[in-house]
């Protein structure tokens, strides 16, 4: 589920999909919740859920998604979109 998922956000984001792109990114985030009620211990599960939300421009929801992913030891966490998230909103205290 959590490949599905980020396979659905990599579609959405595509520009000929754009008509459909909310639906496709919304089921996204289903994948994701239906995936962490099954693992809620797999860290790549937050890392790819976190990019969906910041492509739906949730970046405080990235940023929560990203502290678990970083709780679970975070070595599915890119620096580089840790980056990008930061350029659109500072990451939160904790």
């Amino acid at each position: 589920l959590t490949d599905l998922g980020f396979s659905l956000t990599i579609y959405a984001n595509e520009p000929e999909n754009a008509e459909t792109a909310q639906s496709v990114i919304s089921e996204a985030i289903s994948c994701f919740e239906r995936a962490e009620k099954i693992k809620p211990e797999y860290e790549p599960l937050y890392s790819n859920w976190a990019v969906t939300l910041f492509s739906n421009k949730d970046y405080a929801g990235a940023w929560d998604k990203i502290g678990k992913a970083e709780a679970l030891g975070g070595k599915t966490v890119n620096p580089m979109f840790v980056k990008d998230l930061e350029s659109k909103m500072p990451r939160p205290a904790r």
